[in-house]
């Protein structure tokens, strides 16, 4: 016969065992492209297309170079658009907020990005990843 505390400490083993694979997906990000852009200019457009998937959470990651970032417009693939104000100073190696996209899951066909020019220019890397359902 099994004592109250092993029945205990088994349930919350079992419970832990469930937990783990929810946690390890919540954090799994997928890149859906990346763009070098030349800060000389003022806007650019990651491409990402239907056939990547189906996305609820997008964010931004910069490398190489600081990036004030204006502003996101999302495509989707049923021609409807979202506008995300951003209006944050990437420094190299940092990502945005988590931008949950509206609706159910949806496929983006791309985002275009309104950021500083630099003076002197200079490249940066955007890369743009996404959440799948």
């Amino acid at each position: 016969m099994l004592s109250r505390r092993s029945l205990l400490a088994g349930l919350a083993a079992g419970l832990v065992a469930v937990a783990a694979p929810a946690v390890a997906w919540a954090a799994t990000w997928v890149v859906l492209g990346s763009r070098t852009v030349n800060l000389l200019y003022d806007h650019d457009t990651i491409r990402v297309g239907a056939g990547a998937g189906l996305y609820t959470d997008i964010r931004i990651v910069v490398t190489g170079n600081t990036v004030f970032l204006h502003d996101l417009h999302i495509t989707f693939s049923n021609g409807t658009s979202y506008d995300v104000p951003i209006r944050f100073l990437f420094l190299p190696g940092t990502a945005s907020r988590v931008i949950n996209l509206p609706g159910a899951a949806r496929h983006i066909r791309r985002v275009e990005m309104t950021y500083n020019k630099l003076l002197g220019g200079g490249t940066a890397v955007v890369t743009l990843q996404g959440r799948k359902l």
